[in-house]
């Protein structure tokens, strides 16, 4: 240590001495911190956490699972006053008494989305400063509330509790003008005891809502910060001896035949005495109402906990394919009749790790899930029933059968939907703290927050663990590691022990924790590392917490994934969550009343990070994506492999855990070119879990035709409507296409004359019903006249650009070129949005039955790129037009890949009639088509455009043999392969159009019809959305490219 710096340091220790004493001999009530600033503060006076249920009067109320119902609930939701404050310091200290100023506000809501305060997307730059880890006392949106509400007079003498279920990110409360407590954590319910706040008549409820506070370093989740009361609030009455908590722990044994009810139930005494004979019953049923068990038990003391144990012989498991759960009633007795009685639904279930795999009742489970944020485009963090209900019952239409709770607990209200329609459920505790991670500041190591982690853990196990859906736990999402965690999850296990836990907890640079915990679960693997983890420790399954980054057209390669995943050399391999769920945009109303979404900087919100909150498998809206089509393809529990397939002979592979495939039924259909030949019907497909059976389908082979294809579709079926699906709802699909010769087609005489003339400027060549023209300078195909309609609005040329997708520009991306590095930088860079088709030489011949033009010359691009290209065009009397290109691409070291290589051209408006013989009907891509089967389609030009809420390449078809853009009478052109299977899109909107837009309004019909013919597209990729990460066999890398099509007029 040099002299220097032991000079600064003595100064500094000195300095921080008078610091001390000047501390010490401030007042008390100087120095202390309002409790939104002190780590160490995280609630005051709230009730300890406990399992969700409704107290009820009777048994009979109770088993109609309707708090409604209830005469000791009062839901509070509705209108409240409220009053909006730009910090914590605005707030007067008797606020609940003024009368002037106070605004209507909806509960629940986020006060951002009703006008007051500004939405703010960030991944995880938090919007405040971090110095110290303080909280801002300016800058910090407040909102005050105020509530009148009437006590029924039977709640006389009761235990009255004000709940409120999710509070973003700290609150005081007050009960007519008396301070009742203070909360943190947002998302696990505040709970106060308020019996002796309140008197007859009115009462009021008051609280302050303060945006940021020392828990806001434990939310630094990746969705829109948003502050407010946004969960239910309510009241609810117990008697003076209650039931106050319970856990109906569940498992299975007898080689998981038998279940085991283990129930612990907890009441509590408000009074001094117990005046009667208290008893405790506990009842479970079956779904018919039939008693299974009953026991009562005699109560006295202050505080008790009771326990109940019983095996019951030839339980029905719950599980995922099959939720069966069974009832349990709490009763409580005083002197035989009934004083408040609760009802619960509990699935008897196990979760246990073994040899390394992940088991539930005994069965090494695949994971086909995804992360679901809580979202709603119109109302923020406010997700109504009927919205989380259509979320269910889009999950189970797509052969979901788990789901991560990222990265917080959500409304109780979807564990219930869970357990009763059947999604394995990951809880995760309400921690992220991802700028601290990315600093290098954990809060897993730091003492002050020691508590806060032990809360979030507790208050989430506490609340949710009755319910069978959560077969694991989880800690958090991206906050690093440390001891805190380590206490986190002793806590929890001493609550619950049933239950295996996640936590990634990976340090900054991606080097795996010890194996504290019980899963591998690597974030964003790729499908080669994800293979290397079954390398370590054999103990651990490995499961991806987040892997297939689904941004934008996105959600490539998928099937690869599923590939290793179900390699049975890698048994420990047990699938993932996709990220994510739904697209976090919020819904807003342009000028011309037309509705689109927003994301981050579109309020002005600094910092932001842009789209890269559009992540979803469903827009905002819950409309599926087309990446939703084939996630369902992949996911799919029925496999079919032919055997032979000439013969009909077919292996079927049952890939459901618990489910025989009685309750589906086979529809097969033999195409001729699209065309139905053959159908038929099977329907005793009566194979085991996890089996595979030899099946025959009876199609008779066809008479093999020229130039035709045969395939056969294959198609599995709910025979009978379920609680998810209607009758005839398609869970699988399959279709092989059947390997008879190809017989070409005879050579076609072209008859008629064509007649050649030229200028400096152009070629035109007459044909019987029209003429055709190229322009000599560009070589492009400039007019294509057929009885007297112009077919081209814009001449057919070379393109090699598309509008950049999400993993092009790398997400949050540095500018409007995108990410240095990605993609789509260096298309800008080097011109490839707007080449220039120059000819160098071109060369006309005479043919017996027609003309072939062929043009030499170069695209060129800036900074000295260019493309060489040969172009040659062979026309006929009939107007058909033979087009065969060469591209060259010398400079392709400076590219990772080109986006496409192609031509394009412009048809008038109303040739908006589009049919293909392709894959469809949705879009597809070369490492995204597994569930775009190859048929005959027809649509509209409009309905090929997909709404992505940041505008990027979208409706492109994949294996098209040929396509036609029509008018209303039929008139239009048509394009065959020729050398080549094609990519082909149409669209009512330009490239430049697409590629310069920011949001759905921003596309702008022109009036015409762009129409793509392609060699291929790069892959849209989806390992992940920051890094270029598109599978190298999906890239455009090549030297040469050859292809080749037919133009045809056609009415």
């Amino acid at each position: 240590m040099s002299y220097v710096t032991r000079k600064v340091i003595k100064k500094e220790n000195t300095m921080k001495h008078l610091v001390i004493l000047f501390l010490l001999l401030l007042p008390a009530s100087l120095l202390a911190k309002p409790e939104w600033q002190d780590h160490y503060v995280i609630g005051k006076n709230k009730t300890p956490g406990h399992a969700s249920f409704i107290p009820y009067n009777t048994k009979r109320r109770a088993l109609r699972f309707k708090r409604e119902n209830s005469r000791n609930f009062i839901l509070l939701n509705g209108t409240w006053d409220f009053k909006f404050y730009e910090s914590p310091l605005d707030v007067e200290k008797d606020f609940f008494n003024q009368e002037n100023g106070w605004e209507q506000i909806d509960v629940p809501s986020n006060w951002q989305l009703r006008g007051f305060g500004r939405p703010i997307y960030t991944n995880w730059k938090h919007p405040f400063k971090t110095l110290g880890l303080k909280i801002p006392a300016k800058s910090n949106e407040t909102g005050t509330y105020r509530k009148t509400f009437e006590i029924p007079n039977n709640w006389n003498k009761k235990q009255v509790f004000l709940h409120f279920a999710g509070v973003q990110s700290a609150f005081y409360l007050w009960v007519n003008g008396s301070e009742v407590g203070y909360s943190e954590g947002s998302m696990t319910p505040a709970e106060f005891n308020i019996t002796k706040y309140l008197k007859a008549g009115k009462n009021q409820i008051a609280v302050k809502v303060i945006r940021w506070s020392t828990g806001s370093y434990l939310e630094d989740q990746d969705f829109w910060r948003l502050s407010g009361i946004y969960r239910d609030v309510y009241l609810y009455s117990t008697p003076n001896l209650a039931i106050r908590d319970f856990f109906a722990k569940t498992s299975l044994t007898n080689s998981y035949n038998d279940g085991v009810l283990d129930l612990s139930v907890k009441i509590k005494n408000y009074n001094s005495t117990l005046k009667g004979n208290y008893k405790l019953e506990a009842t479970l049923s079956d779904e018919k109402g039939n008693t299974l068990f009953q026991k009562e038990k005699s109560l006295a003391g202050k505080e008790l906990q009771l326990n109940f144990k019983k095996t019951l012989i030839s339980i029905k498991a719950w599980s995922a394919e099959k939720p069966n759960l069974y009832q349990l009633t709490l009763a409580l007795k005083k002197d035989e009749k009934t004083i408040m009685a609760t009802a619960i639904k509990v699935g008897f279930r196990s979760t246990e790790i073994k040899n390394g795999q992940f088991l539930v009742n005994g069965v090494p489970v695949m994971i086909k899930g995804v992360n679901r944020h809580d979202f709603d485009h119109k109302n923020g963090r406010v997700v109504s029933r009927e919205t989380m209900l259509k979320d269910i019952l889009l999950l189970k239409r797509h052969n979901f059968n788990a789901v991560r709770l990222s990265h917080y607990p959500t409304d109780p209200y979807f564990y219930r939907l869970c357990d009763e329609y059947g999604i394995y459920l990951m809880d995760e505790a309400n921690i992220e703290s991802h700028m601290l991670w990315m600093t290098l500041r954990f809060p897993g190591v730091q003492k002050k927050f020691k508590k806060a982690f032990i809360d979030r853990g507790v208050s989430m196990v506490e609340r949710d663990k009755n319910h069978p859906s959560i077969v694991f736990w989880s800690l958090g999402n991206e906050t690093g590691s440390g001891k805190n965690f380590t206490y986190m999850a002793n806590a929890m296990r001493e609550i619950d022990d049933s239950r295996p836990i996640n936590y990634e907890g990976k340090t900054l640079y991606l080097m795996s924790l010890p194996p504290k915990f019980d899963f591998i679960s690597n974030m964003y693997a790729s499908i080669e590392d994800m293979i290397k983890l079954t390398k370590k420790d054999p103990t651990r399954p490995v499961i991806l917490i987040e892997y297939a980054h689904s941004m934008g057209n996105s959600t490539g390669n998928f099937d690869k994934y599923w590939q290793a995943f179900e390699d049975p050399k890698y048994p420990r391999l047990q699938g993932g969550f996709i990220w994510d769920w739904v697209d976090q945009g919020l819904e807003t109303t342009s000028k011309d009343n037309e509705k689109y979404w927003l994301y981050g900087g579109d309020f002005g919100d600094k910092p932001n990070d842009g789209n890269f909150c559009l992540n979803g498998l469903v827009m905002p809206d819950r409309t599926p994506s087309p990446a939703m089509l084939e996630v369902k393809k992949i996911h799919e529990f029925i496999d079919v492999k032919p055997r032979d397939l000439l013969s009909g002979d077919f292996i079927l592979k049952n890939k459901y855990h618990f489910s025989t495939l009685d309750f589906v039924k086979l529809e097969w259909a033999l195409l001729e070119d699209g065309k139905i030949l053959e159908r038929g019907k099977i329907h005793n497909l009566n194979v085991a879990p996890l089996k595979s059976s030899a099946m025959h389908i009876p199609y008779t082979l066809p008479e093999n035709k020229p130039g035709k294809e045969y395939w056969l579709n294959i198609s599995f079926k709910l025979r009978e409507k379920n609680i998810w699906a209607p009758k005839n709802f398609e869970v699988a699909r399959a279709q092989f296409q059947i390997p008879l010769p190809k017989i070409s087609l005879p050579l076609k005489k072209r008859a008629g004359l064509t007649r050649l003339t030229e200028d400096e400027q152009e070629i035109k060549i007459k044909t019987t019903d029209g003429y055709v023209i190229f322009n000599k300078k560009s070589g492009s195909l400039s007019q294509y006249q057929y009885k007297g309609i112009d077919l081209l609005k814009r001449e057919l040329k070379l393109n090699l650009w598309r509008a950049p997708i999400d993993n092009d520009r790398g997400s949050v991306s540095d500018g409007e070129w995108g990410k240095k590095g990605m993609y789509a930088y260096n298309w800008y860079k080097f011109g490839l949005d707007d080449l220039n088709q120059v000819v160098s030489s071109y060369q006309i011949v005479n043919l017996t039955n027609g003309i072939k033009i062929e043009f030499s010359g170069e695209l060129v691009g800036k900074k000295r790129v260019f493309f060489p290209f040969k172009i040659t065009y062979y026309t006929y009397a009939g107007g058909e037009v033979t087009v065969d290109v060469e591209l060259s691409n010398p400079k392709r070291k400076k590219f990772k890949s080109l986006p496409r290589i192609g031509m394009n051209l412009v048809l008038p408006e109303v040739m908006d009639n589009f049919s293909w013989y392709g894959r469809g009907p949705h879009q597809s891509y070369q490492d995204k088509k597994e569930s775009a089967f190859v048929g005959l389609y027809q649509n509209k030009v409009i309905d090929n455009f997909w709404p992505y809420v940041r505008p990027q390449e979208n409706g492109n078809k994949t294996e098209v043999r040929w396509a036609k853009l029509t008018n209303a009478e039929g008139l239009g052109l048509m394009v065959k392969s020729h050398k080549n299977l094609l990519n082909v899109s149409a669209h009512h909107y330009s490239l430049k159009g697409l590629t310069d837009a920011k949001h759905t309004i921003d596309v702008k019909n022109t009036g015409d019809v762009t129409f793509n013919i392609d060699l291929l597209q790069m892959g849209v990729g989806g390992d992940d959305s920051w890094h270029a990460r598109i599978h190298e066999e999906y890239l455009l890398k090549g030297h040469k490219y050859e292809f080749g099509f037919i133009l045809k007029p056609i009415d």
